[in-house]
């Protein structure tokens, strides 16, 4: 029971639905870990799969069907655009969902590349499958324009295209490729990688690439003094351990990019020391 409390938090029926056979139905938990904030920083604690969670005042355990039904377009067809699909699905709303991509899933579809990402993917497949059991009405391939949508006639409009990508002002960066798009190919065996940025995106990407090549050698450089800074205490101590088990990773703090060449980059640290490090391969 102790170890099924996050998945409790996910989804409270999970037994009922194991019971039942429907495996396929149960929210999977994608251990992110916002329910240890009250373990930790006793703050926001909340669970991202369940908006339920800690909202029981606020949203209702079973949605009650629209008084009006109304014709809805989401545009974007990303998590947040498939959990709104199933939202207004469910309440009894006609829903058109238009994705300008062959398939659905948005950013959330890197978690196809990574071993750390396999929680991420369950929960993308939950969604893909609870979508194909719905009315959802999906467009693939549909880039939204003013006068598609005006043509749809919605009564409400619903716009999930999700973020940028964040491209840091450092002179050279289009000498480097974002990590979002290093994962989805293996750009990189042997030789030095050089990551910038040691936010969770970052050090999961540097902790992977030294563990899966052991002749590759991975430096990951931030300007903060801690590596996941925005993440729990629980989740740093964790990957910490993965970290020190690597010879070939170096983590360099305090530390700043401040150009980036086609041969390495040159760096800064915060107490004014400078220096340069050769890259094979530099990501952001």
């Amino acid at each position: 029971a102790v170890m099924m409390v996050r998945q409790m938090f996910a989804d409270p029926y999970w037994p009922k639905k194991a019971m039942e056979g429907r495996d396929e139905d149960i929210v999977p938990c994608i251990r992110c870990l916002y329910c240890y904030h009250i373990s930790t920083v006793h703050d926001n604690t909340q669970c991202s799969v369940n908006p339920r969670y800690r909202r029981e005042n606020r949203v209702p355990l079973k949605l009650p069907k629209a008084e009006k039904v109304k014709r809805v377009v989401i545009i974007g067809g990303g998590p947040a655009g498939l959990k709104a699909a199933l939202t207004a699905d469910e309440r009894g709303h006609k829903v058109i969902l238009l994705e300008k991509e062959s398939r659905l899933g948005g950013m959330i579809n890197v978690s196809d590349h990574g071993r750390y990402k396999k929680d991420l993917k369950e929960y993308r497949d939950y969604l893909l499958r609870q979508i194909k059991k719905s009315h959802v009405d999906v467009r693939l391939n549909t880039l939204a324009t003013y006068e598609m949508v005006k043509n749809l006639l919605p009564d409400t409009l619903i716009i999930a295209i999700g973020g940028e990508l964040v491209v840091p002002p450092i002179k050279g960066i289009d000498k480097a490729i974002h990590v979002v798009e290093a994962m989805k190919y293996k750009e990189i065996e042997e030789g030095t990688l050089v990551v910038l940025g040691a936010g969770a995106i970052g050090a999961e990407y540097a902790l992977e690439k030294a563990e899966d090549h052991p002749n590759l050698k991975v430096v990951l450089i931030d300007k903060k003094d801690t590596v996941s800074a925005n993440e729990n205490w629980l989740y740093r101590i964790a990957q910490r351990q993965h970290m020190r088990k690597c010879k070939n990773l170096e983590i360099l703090l305090n530390c700043e990019c401040t150009e980036i060449l086609d041969n390495g980059i040159k760096i800064t640290y915060s107490n004014g020391d400078t220096g340069f490090i050769n890259a094979d391969k530099i990501t952001y």
